[in-house]
């Protein structure tokens, strides 16, 4: 119905300049290849405009806006993360200059991408067996400071 409405609105604007009036039903629904009926049912229909803050509800206490689907995460969820980031940041910080380096490229840590240990391992003139052991330790140091589970993973 709202494409309807709209192809005759903007048929309707083009006859109206052509023909310097207003078109009849007949000429509307002639170039726009639908019935008078059509026409006048499209011309007729309300148009509502629904406010997404309208209140829902028994008792009001929603809004239409909250029915809405959303892939945004939620404000628990984003205060959430940005704790665990924090926390995450603190730890990776108390840790030796290169062993925070490993640890933050390899998980990618303060905007970096990910690297593989080969990759590490270039960059800081190490062979990956030793950026691998390196790494360990650096976990092993992050889980004696608290509880930090599935922080390193959130990153």
């Amino acid at each position: 119905m709202i494409q309807r409405h709209r192809r005759i609105a903007r048929v309707a604007e083009d006859l109206a300049l052509r023909l310097d009036r207003d078109p009849t039903e007949a000429e509307l629904a002639d170039a726009a290849d639908v019935t008078v009926a059509h026409v006048r049912e499209a011309r007729s229909a309300p148009r509502t405009v629904a406010s997404l803050d309208r209140p829902v509800g028994e008792e009001g206490d929603g809004t239409l806006g909250d029915l809405l689907p959303s892939d945004a995460p939620g404000p628990p969820d984003v205060v959430d993360r940005s704790l665990r980031d924090a926390a995450l940041r603190r730890a990776v910080g108390m840790l030796p200059e290169r062993d925070r380096e490993i640890v933050r490229l390899r998980y990618g840590i303060g905007g970096v991408t990910p690297r593989s240990l080969k990759e590490i391992g270039g960059l800081l003139g190490l062979t990956p067996e030793r950026v691998r052991q390196l790494e360990v330790a650096a976990l092993d140091r992050l889980s004696q400071v608290g509880d930090l589970s599935g922080a390193v993973e959130a990153a």
